[in-house]
Formats: structure tokens, C-alpha cells, sequence
């Protein structure tokens, strides 16, 4: 049999337009067609690991009892065989389900290949028969229920398999009727009153059966409803526990099947879900409820197109359907079972399509390659292309995605499954392709296309967006409807559904290839495209490369778009963008290849430039745009503007307008509002969408269009600069390299002067010139513009060097400037000098002499640490002042200062200004350092000199500031106080390291002291003949220059100090007779004798104790004096502590007193007075009472006598 038609290559015993169930469901059904659909079911090997495992699960559960997770999660797109899957599993294990007189186990049984799957299914149905409770929420969900979550559908269910009435209130009143054993009277009264009807006839009509119920109830339970209004009004506003409910439905199954054992089998559990948080939570504690309640013995099977993910919602019901019990019917079963069932070949037909795939496989997959996506990606084979043939694997990908998608927007409802999409594709079993060749009848080599599946499933993408089938037919109308652009159309909408997958235009082509014959359609493709997009009243748009058809909504904005109008303001704002965007980067240009130049562009808007570039700069370029009739006027009016001394800076540019230019600036313009209005608005995705792109055709127009409409409009003009014009197109074929090379060759012009100084140096270079000490050693690096100058032996800045020149006559013409300024002029036209290089040219000049800077007030005129501080940055120098330094030190001064800094410093100083400060910086602040103390120390030695050394110290503070500036003038001055004091310092240092303070603090110490000595005896003589050597050392003291007379104050000072031993040895003797002498006078007292031998032995122990000591210097003279005078006072107490003892034993004796003791007779001594004995309280109460002691004190000081006081 020869072979033509794609329908001649498939199995001949399988008929391809065999009558095929759409969607497997719940529902009731005949035998014949459950027996044709058990018949038809396919178990793959994947379902079979898929039965066999879920099988073990179940055995393991009713076996072990409580304790374990009950939930099976079963996930597969939709019509993917999940609701075959549970419903022949549920009916496997329900005893009491038949078919043809046999249970459907059997049937079941006889669809799997594999042996042990068969025995394993019978063995575990007949061990643990279970009731069966299936429930399609897809079929009884409602808004209502919605609410109620799915533990009140399953349980309005259960009631309904028990055979209870769907309507609660009638439901609560069986189960009352039924508790109180008054069903059966109930249902015969019931009847008669409903003229016949059975209650079970009419207990589920909402209407009738309540209107009956509530004529009899209060015939049953007057007490509660005394009359059928009392019903009718009863409210269940009270709900049951979701724990009591499910325990309420364990009992009700337990008692009506007499098994313990239940699995409610629940369909399209994840759509009805849909991500509410509230009834994922219902779902969860449905679960947990029948684990805890059901003992491992109900079980739950839950169905849906989503698998259970590891974030999101559902993430929340992970732990009651673990991994472990979730199976997912993936899309490569849905693909071997349509092949088994409806796309199997002949022997015949795979050879011949293996033949052809390997005689068109290149063509074909060129042709049929997606691109910029991994979405229906697949592998084409020649295994897969005769299996799938007349479709590839990516339209079976397609169609599988395109399903997923109507399903979550319809709801599932009458959409067909994959197989019979497939079928109604190749053969349109259900009439909705009519008129249009079957692609079953096409000849062999045809392909299935995208343009075929729309017209296969219009039905389902009208139900879930009306508005894309009405587009698609204005496209019809428009083009045709035999047109490309028609089936582009209809691909692109099929596309559309599949979220993620680029609609590029070469996808579109790719899947519109209709057989292996053809071209590939990629050109044909874009030119519809392209007329498409063009046509105004089309709602297609391209955002990211990605075709999409928009809403009424995005209609509604492209109606206000088409009334928009650009202002003047809007178009040369897209101008001005625009050709910023162009001339990036901003034409520049290097002169003496160090300078960068850049260009300020302006765009012309009527008489006013605008900037369009951000960054200032010293040369603008002028563009304006006028049209061509215009053109060479405004060329005349440009060369005489630029002839003007302000506008010699400025190039200027005109191009030529045009109706496209002025076009392309109304669509971006249109474009880019519609964009900036609705951006923000919270719309559907279709509108964000659109918005979206039109923001990309803005910028695709802007790039693709209106920028090469300007770089030809302004390729056509001239440059103008000074009187002069040049045309575009000479300087290049781009107007960003013309604009470059025209401002290199104005740059040159403008910064004429660069060249004096066109370096950029380091920003430390002139902080490192200013250190450099001899210039004749200077590193070339240090010095890159070469401004020192050696003649013969001397180095010198040559202030002659064009830059230093300029430099001074800006100052001379200006006067006093801040470092900002200068930096800032000299860094314009006609300079353009780098801020470090003007910097280090200062510098120079301020070596050489010939500019003075003020910093911090102070000004400099030669290098130094403020100078260096201040010249360091530019953000130093900002702050310094500069100006000319005119004043000139005289070559004498200079000699002077130079002789006089050898004489302190005893280093050779060049008679140079700059020499002779930086001498002064290097060594006086050391000097300062030694001589910091000299005023404290001088005064401590008691030396005049202080104040001097003082003033020095300010002296040295004032001649180094302003980094010594003044030093060569303070220093050269014809006297010079400064250096005579750093001279005396310096010997004064000298004279205290050799320790003379030491030799004149004991002088001074002496010269104090000696006064103070009493007028008497030894010490009196000591003050007579030491009085010519202390007025001498005093004389010596009182010199500033006392280091002169060093020898002299030793000398003196030991002279003195043999006078004070000597007189110090003669007063120890004098006092130790006169202590003698005083001991024998009270020893040899009559009151003494009075005293018994122990008395006069503790006394004598205490006179013997008394000692004064010996003297030999000053300090020994005065502890002398001191003992003597303590000894005294002991003496005049001992007197009186023994007449008080000789009393106190005449008392005892009754004797009378012994005659008090007489005074000692006066010393030996060469006729000195004796001392006068005064007696003194130890209190006096009043100035009178104390008057008689002063007189005698003074009596005694007026015949310098002593004074011994005995107190009473």
C-alpha cells in the first residue's frame, strides 16, 4: 500500500479518529464508557514505579496504624492522567466497585505489563479493602464553599454518600430523625403529604424538599418547632469544630461500610487552593485531623497541577504530604502515552520517516531552531521525530505549556486533555477546525504548526481572554485570511500563554515551518512583523525583543498617545539628548600632547544656547538645527558672530532639518509620556506591559532612527571659528570624529600659551624644590621645565623663563592675589597650566626672590617650613597671598648677617637671603631649646640676667618667624642685640655646665645667713671680720657677666668659708663652758643637798644628757644657736622640778624649805654680760598682764645681754 497522507504512517489496528475520552473525572459514569476508558489507559513504566511505590506506602500504613503521615500529594499539568491515576486506584480498592460483573481490580490488573505489579495490587486491595470517598472540587466548588475550605466540602460529601440530604438543615434533621429511631415514620409522612414523592426523591431539592419537611416536623418534635414557621426561621449559624468534623465523618464512614478503613481521594486540590492562606491552612488541619483521629487508617490522596514547593504558600503542607509520598506525572508519560495510544506507526511508516529525517534532518533543524530559550527545548531525533511525527518535540512541549496555562485561567472547565488536543489537531474529532484541511490528510513531510493549535483550542483562549480571539480577527480583516500575518498572529497568542518564553520574531518562524520541504520562514516572518507593528490600529508590540498583543486596556492608552503633541520645549529636549548621546564621549583634544580640552556642547534654541553637556569648559560647541532653505543664511550670521572678542571660544555648527527628523521626535515623544504617565499605575500585566515598551521603542527609535537622522542633517553643515568655516564632512564621516578633529586644531589656538609651561608635574614637586639646598646639585626630575640657570660658580632661578615672566607680570599688573585666583587664571585661556605646575612655579620665583607669599598672616620671602606648608597642595595654597617681593638686602647687611651667624653657629653661611634664613631655621630654634631655661636658672642661682635671657627668647621667636624672612635684615643691622645676647647666653650656658650656680647659690646662701647671726661673742666677731669678703661677693654677684669673675667668687667664697669655721668652733666652745657651768650651779645648791640620793642621781642622768654638739660650718652655727637655746630652757625647768621635789620632801619632813638657788656666776669669758634670768607664765590673760615681761625683755635687748626664761 502506497503511502501519501500522514494519516496512511499510523497503526491501521488504533483508528487516530477513534472516539477519545476528553478528561477523566469523578463523576458518574456508564459502564461502557468507564470500561472504554480503562481500556484506553496507558501505564508507563514511570506510573507503574509510580503504583508500585504508592501501593507499598499504603500496605505500610494500614499495617503499622497510627504514627505516620497519611497525605499523598499526586501533581501533573493539566490532562496530564493524575485524575486516571487516583480514580483507578480509589476504585481498585473499593470491594463493591464493578465492572461487567467483575471488581475493577481485575480490570485494573490487566493494564499493567509487569506481573509483580499486578499481584502486588491484588494483594494489598484484598488485605485492606477501603471505603472511597472521591471528591472533584473542580465540579462542587463554589464561592460559598471556597470559603468554607475543603474539610466542609469533604465532609458535605461524606454526608451525601451516606445518603443524607445535601441541604444542611434537612441533613441535621435525618441525623435527628435517625437518632430518635422516627426516620422511617418521618419518610411515610413525607410522602403522603408530597403527593407521593419519596423524600429520598426530593430531600436534595432546595425548594420542595424544605417546603414538605417543615409542613410534618413539628409533628415529630413539637417541643422544638411548634409549627413549620418556627423551621423555616431556624438558622445553623453554630458550626462544628474542624476536629469534630472530621471525627463526625470517621464515625459516619465506620458505621455505614462496617470498615474502619477510608481514603477520600480529593481532585484539583492545588487549583482550588490557589495560594489562600486560609484555606492552605484548612488543608493542613484536614490532614493532621485524619492522622490523629483516622489511627493510620484514613488516608487522604490529594490531586493537582502544582507540584509542592520548597518556598511559597504550599510550602506550609510539606510536612503532612512528605517527599516521600508525593508523585508527579511528569510530561514525558503524557508523551509516551499519546504515542502508545494515539501516534503509533506502522513498520511501514517508521521506515519511511526515518528515510526522511535523515535525508532532511539539517534543513529541518535549522529551520525549527528556538532560540534564547530552554523552555520547549528538546533534543530532535530520529527516534523522537518518527514517535511524535507529524509534531516535534517542541510542539508537544508547546501544547503541553499552553494547556498548564488555560487550565489556570478557565479553571479547567471543558478543556480537553493533551491526548485529545493532540487528536483534534490531526483529525478535528470535535468539529472545530471545520472548512480547514485536516492535518492528517496533509502529505507526508507536513508539520504540525502553532497557528493550528490556536485554531484547535480558539474555544479555550476565547473563554480566557476574548479580547486576544477579537484581535486576531482584525488582523484577518486587515491583511487577509489566507495572510502570513494571520497565522503570525495566532502563533504569537498560542505564545503568549507560555510564561518566560521569548516570542521572538525567529521563534514565531520556527514555529510556523510547515513541512520538510519548505524554506525556513525567518524573512517572510520579519516583513509581516514589521507591517504588523507599522499598523495603527494593532495592539502588538515588541517589548525586549518579545511580541505580545495588548489588551483593551493598552488600546484605550495607544487612542491617548495618537492625540499627543510634542511642544517645542519636548523636541529639542530630545535634541539636546540626543546629541549629547552622540558626541559621548564629549569631544577633547591634547595640546602638546599633555592638555586635555574638552568642548561645553549647546544646542540653539531660537536665540539661547542650552547645555547639553554637564561639564564646563573654556570652548562651547553651538549646535542648532534650522531647515535647508535656512542653511546658508545662518552660515553667514555664525562667521560674523564669531568674529567677536567674546565669542572667539565658540564653534559653531548648523544642520539641516527634515520632515523624518521632525517625525521620529513625535513618535519618541508620544512614546516616552505614555511611558512616564502610566509607569507607576498598579494595571494588569498586559498595560505594564505595553507601557513598558513603549519606553523600548523610544529608545530603539531614538538609537536605531532619529540618531542617524541627526548625524546626516549635521554631516551636511560647516564648523564656524573666527571668521573662518570648514565643512563637516572634511573633518569626518562620523560627527563625533569631524567635532574631535575641528576642536583639536581650535584647541591649539585658544591655548596658545600652554606651551610655555606644558608639563603636569607631581603634586609635591614644589614642596621638594623649596628643600632642595644647593641648586647647583638640583635632579633633573625636580627641575622638568629646566628654570635653573648656572653661570660660571654661582646657580641661580633664571627669572628670565617665559613662564616665571608671565607669571610676574600678572602680579605686577594685579597686585596682591590669593593662591585660588592665581591657580584659577592660570589654569584658563590662553594658559590652561596644571594647578601643581603653577604652583611649582612659585615656588621658584620665591627661591629666586622675586615674590613674597603671607601665610597665615605672616609673610615670607624665602623658603622655609610655613612656605613649604603653604605651597605643599592646592588646597593650602589657596589660602596663601602672593604678591611681588620688591624689596632688596644690601650686600653689606648680608655680610654682616653671614659673620655673625659664623660666630654663633661656627658654620660658613653664603651672604644669600635665602642662605642666611635657612641658616637661621636650621640652628636657632636649637638655640631656643638651650636657652629655654636659662631665665629660671639664673634666678635660682640668685644671678641678674634673667630678664635678658627672657628677651632673648623673644628675640629668637620673632627673627624665625615667617620661615626667618627678616633674619638676613635682623642680623646684618649695624648693632645687634640679638647676637651679643646669644653670645652671653652661650657663656652663661658655659659657666653653669662648669657648676658655678653651685659656687654662687652657696655665696648667696652665706651672704644671707651671716646677718642673721646674734651680735654676740664668737658669731658677732664672725660678722665684723667677714664683712669685706661678703660685700666683694656681693659686688661679684650682682654682674651680669659673673662667669668673668669665676675665679674671684671661689676664691672669696673660700675665704668666707674658712671665717665661718673658725667662728663656728670658738661659739661651740663658749657655749659648752657656759652649759658646764650651769650644771655645777644647780648641783651645788643647798636644795640639791636637800634631795634624797635617788633624786639628785635621776636628775644628774638628765643633766649629763644635755649636749650641745659642735660647729663647723653655717649650718652647724645655726643648729648650734638653737641647741644652746633649747639647753637653756631645760636648764630653767630642771631648776624647777627640783625645788619643787626638795618642797615637796620638806613637806613630808616638816622642815622648812631650803633657800632657792642663786644665779651661776657669769663666765670666764672676756667680760661679757651675764644673762638676765626672767621668769614667765605660760598664759597671760590680758595685753596689761603681759606689759612687765616685755619691759624686761627689752631692758636685756637694749644692754645685749642674754635671756633665760624660767617658766612658772
Amino acid at each position: 500500500m502506497s503511502m501519501k497522507h500522514i494519516r496512511d504512517l499510523f497503526d491501521q489496528t488504533r483508528p487516530i479518529d477513534r472516539q477519545i475520552t476528553s478528561v477523566i473525572n469523578y463523576a458518574g459514569a456508564t459502564e461502557d464508557q468507564l470500561e472504554r476508558e480503562i481500556r484506553e489507559y496507558e501505564v508507563t513504566d514511570s506510573l507503574a514505579r509510580h503504583y508500585e511505590r504508592l501501593l507499598n506506602h499504603l500496605s505500610d500504613g494500614f499495617s503499622a496504624g497510627a504514627g505516620h503521615e497519611i497525605g499523598v500529594w499526586v501533581s501533573g499539568f493539566y490532562g496530564s492522567g493524575k485524575s486516571s491515576f487516583t480514580k483507578y486506584l480509589g476504585f481498585a480498592f473499593d470491594p463493591r466497585r464493578k465492572l461487567k460483573g467483575d471488581p475493577f481490580l481485575k480490570w485494573l490488573q490487566l493494564q499493567f505489563q509487569g506481573v509483580q505489579l499486578r499481584q502486588q495490587l491484588a494483594t494489598v486491595a484484598h488485605r485492606f479493602p477501603a471505603t472511597v470517598i472521591m471528591l472533584d472540587l473542580a465540579a462542587v466548588a463554589s464561592v460559598q464553599s471556597a470559603a468554607q475550605g475543603v474539610s466542609r466540602l469533604l465532609y458535605d460529601e461524606v454526608m451525601a454518600w451516606a445518603g443524607y440530604s445535601r441541604d444542611e438543615k434537612l441533613a441535621l434533621l435525618e441525623l435527628l430523625l435517625e437518632k430518635d429511631a422516627k426516620l422511617d415514620a418521618f419518610k411515610k409522612r413525607f410522602q403522603e403529604v408530597a403527593k407521593g414523592r419519596s423524600w429520598d426523591s426530593l430531600k436534595n431539592d432546595l425548594l420542595l424538599g424544605v417546603t414538605f419537611a417543615s409542613r410534618i416536623v413539628s409533628e415529630f418534635y413539637p417541643e422544638i418547632w411548634p409549627d413549620g414557621k418556627s423551621f423555616n426561621d431556624t438558622k445553623i449559624s453554630a458550626r462544628y469544630g474542624e476536629d469534630e468534623r472530621v471525627r463526625q465523618m470517621l464515625d459516619l464512614v465506620a458505621r455505614r461500610s462496617g470498615n474502619q478503613r477510608v481514603i477520600f481521594i480529593i481532585d484539583e486540590v492545588g487549583q482550588f487552593l490557589e495560594g489562600s492562606p486560609q484555606l492552605i491552612l484548612n488543608m493542613q488541619g484536614l490532614a493532621e485531623n485524619l492522622k490523629n483521629h483516622g489511627f493510620g487508617q484514613a488516608w487522604v490522596i490529594a490531586t493537582a497541577q502544582q507540584t509542592l514547593p520548597v518556598t511559597g504558600p504550599l510550602f506550609k503542607l510539606k510536612d503532612r504530604f512528605p517527599e516521600s509520598r508525593r508523585v508527579d506525572i511528569e510530561s514525558s508519560d503524557i508523551r509516551e502515552i499519546t504515542y502508545r495510544r494515539l501516534l503509533r506507526k506502522s513498520p511501514a511508516g517508521d521506515e519511511l520517516l526515518r528515510s526522511l529525517f535523515k535525508e532532511k534532518e539539517g534543513g529541518l533543524l535549522h529551520a525549527t531552531q528556538l532560540k534564547n530559550t530552554k523552555l520547549l527545548q528538546s533534543t530532535l531525533t530520529a527516534d523522537a521525530f518518527v514517535r511524535l511525527y507529524p509534531f516535534l518535540p517542541q510542539h508537544f512541549s508547546l501544547l503541553m505549556e499552553l494547556l498548564r496555562s488555560l487550565a489556570r485561567s478557565t479553571g479547567g472547565i471543558g478543556l480537553r486533555s493533551a491526548i485529545k488536543v493532540i487528536q483534534d489537531v490531526l483529525v478535528d474529532v470535535s468539529g472545530y477546525r471545520a472548512g480547514h484541511l485536516l492535518l492528517a490528510d496533509a502529505a507526508i513531510g507536513a508539520l504540525a504548526t502553532a497557528d493550528v493549535f490556536y485554531d484547535t483550542l480558539r474555544r479555550d483562549i476565547e473563554r480566557a481572554n476574548r479580547q486576544l480571539v477579537e484581535t486576531v480577527d482584525r488582523v484577518g480583516e486587515v491583511f487577509g485570511s489566507g495572510s502570513l500575518h494571520l497565522r503570525v498572529a495566532k502563533t504569537v497568542v498560542v505564545l503568549q500563554f507560555v510564561d518566560g518564553f521569548p516570542v521572538s520574531r525567529e521563534n514565531v518562524a520556527a514555529l510556523l515551518f510547515p513541512g520538510l520541504a519548505a524554506a525556513p520562514l525567518a524573512a517572510d516572518v520579519e516583513k509581516a512583523v514589521n507591517e504588523m507593528l507599522a499598523e495603527k490600529g494593532l495592539p502588538l508590540t515588541e517589548i525586549d525583543g518579545s511580541l505580545r498583543f495588548m489588551s483593551e486596556a493598552v488600546s484605550q492608552i495607544m487612542s491617548e498617545k495618537a492625540l499627543l503633541q510634542p511642544s517645542s520645549a519636548d523636541a529639542n529636549r530630545l535634541l539636546g539628548d540626543r546629541l549629547r548621546e552622540i558626541l559621548t564621549p564629549e569631544p577633547a583634544a591634547l595640546v602638546e600632547n599633555t592638555l586635555k580640552v574638552k568642548v561645553q556642547s549647546k544646542l540653539v534654541q531660537g536665540s539661547m544656547p542650552v547645555p547639553i553637556s554637564h561639564e564646563k569648559s573654556e570652548i562651547e560647541l553651538h549646535l542648532e538645527i534650522v531647515p535647508p532653505a535656512e542653511l546658508g543664511t545662518c552660515l553667514a550670521a555664525r562667521i560674523n558672530d564669531s568674529r567677536v572678542l567674546s565669542n572667539q571660544h565658540i564653534i559653531y555648527l548648523a544642520g539641516e532639518d527634515s520632515p523624518l527628523i521632525r517625525d521620529l521626535l513625535k513618535e519618541i515623544d508620544q512614546c516616552e509620556k505614555i511611558y512616564l504617565r502610566h509607569r507607576g499605575e498598579a494595571a494588569e500585566k498586559e498595560v505594564a506591559d505595553y507601557v513598558r515598551a513603549q519606553g523600548q521603542r523610544a529608545d530603539t527609535l531614538k538609537q536605531q532612527d532619529l540618531d542617524p537622522a541627526l548625524q546626516n542633517a549635521f554631516l551636511k553643515g560647516s564648523f564656524v571659528f573666527r571668521g573662518k568655516s570648514q565643512a563637516v564632512a572634511t573633518r569626518g564621516t562620523e560627527l563625533l570624529a569631524a567635532c574631535k578633529a575641528q576642536v583639536q586644531q581650535v584647541a591649539a589656538d585658544v591655548f596658545h600659551r600652554f606651551k610655555e609651561a606644558p608639563v603636569n608635574v607631581e603634586t609635591n614637586l614644589a614642596e621638594r624644590l623649596l628643600q632642595t639646598r644647593d641648586l647647583s646639585t638640583i635632579a633633573a626630575a625636580v627641575d622638568p621645565l629646566g628654570l635653573v640657570k648656572k653661570q660660571g660658580n654661582t646657580t641661580r632661578i633664571n627669572d628670565t623663563h617665559p613662564a616665571l615672566v608671565a607669571l610676574l607680570d600678572y602680579l605686577r599688573k594685579h597686585g596682591e592675589v590669593d593662591g585660588r585666583k592665581l591657580l584659577d587664571d592660570f589654569g584658563r585661556a590662553p594658559f590652561g597650566w596644571f594647578k601643581d605646575t603653577t604652583r611649582y612655579l612659585v615656588a621658584a620665583l620665591l627661591l629666586a626672590g622675586r615674590l613674597r607669599l603671607r601665610v597665615a598672616s605672616q609673610w615670607l620671602k624665602v623658603a622655609g617650613e610655613k612656605a613649604a606648608e603653604g605651597l605643599k597642595n592646592n588646597h593650602a595654597f589657596a589660602k596663601v597671598d602672593v604678591a611681588t617681593n620688591d624689596e632688596t638686602v644690601s650686600q653689606d647687611t648680608l655680610l654682616r648677617a653671614a659673620s655673625r651667624l659664623l660666630g654663633v653657629t661656627g658654620q660658613n653661611i653664603l651672604p644669600l637671603p635665602q642662605t642666611v634664613s635657612r641658616g637661621v631655621q636650621e640652628h636657632f630654634p636649637r638655640f631656643q631649646r638651650d636657652y629655654a631655661s636659662l631665665a629660671a636658672e639664673l634666678t635660682a642661682a640668685g644671678l641678674p640676667g634673667a630678664e635678658r635671657a627672657g628677651r632673648l627668647q623673644k628675640q629668637l621667636s620673632q627673627v624665625l618667624q615667617g620661615d626667618a624672612s627678616e633674619a638676613p635684615t635682623v642680623l646684618g643691622a649695624e648693632e645687634c642685640e640679638l647676637i651679643d645676647s646669644l653670645l652671653w647666653a652661650r657663656e652663661v650656658r658655659k659657666a653653669f655646665d662648669q657648676k658655678l650656680h653651685e659656687v654662687t647659690i652657696t655665696a648667696g646662701e652665706l651672704l644671707r645667713e651671716i646677718p642673721l647671726l646674734p651680735k654676740l661673742g664668737a658669731a658677732g666677731a664672725l660678722q665684723q671680720e667677714s664683712a669685706t669678703v661678703c660685700s666683694e661677693l656681693a659686688g661679684f654677684l650682682e654682674r651680669e657677666d659673673f662667669f668673668a669673675v669665676a675665679a674671684d667668687l671661689r676664691h672669696r667664697l673660700h675665704s668666707l668659708q674658712l671665717l665661718v669655721k673658725a667662728g663656728a668652733e670658738q661659739l661651740t666652745n663658749e657655749f659648752t663652758t657656759a652649759l658646764d657651768l650651769e650644771r655645777d650651779a644647780i648641783r651645788s645648791t643647798p636644795v640639791w643637798a636637800s634631795l634624797p640620793e635617788a633624786d639628785r642621781a635621776t636628775f644628774s642622768e638628765e643633766l649629763d644628757a644635755l649636749d650641745l654638739g659642735t660647729a663647723t660650718d653655717l649650718a652647724g652655727l645655726r643648729a648650734l644657736v638653737n641647741r644652746k637655746l633649747e639647753a637653756d630652757s631645760l636648764l630653767t625647768r630642771m631648776r624647777a622640778k627640783v625645788e619643787a621635789r626638795a618642797q615637796e620632801i620638806a613637806a613630808v619632813r616638816n622642815l622648812p624649805p631650803p633657800p632657792a638657788p642663786t644665779a651661776p656666776p657669769p663666765p670666764p669669758s672676756g667680760g661679757k654680760p651675764a644673762p638676765a634670768r626672767i621668769k614667765a607664765r605660760r598664759r597671760y590673760e590680758s595685753g596689761a598682764a603681759v606689759q612687765p615681761l616685755i619691759k624686761e625683755l627689752q631692758d636685756a635687748a637694749d644692754a645685749d645681754r642674754p635671756v633665760d626664761l624660767e617658766l612658772e
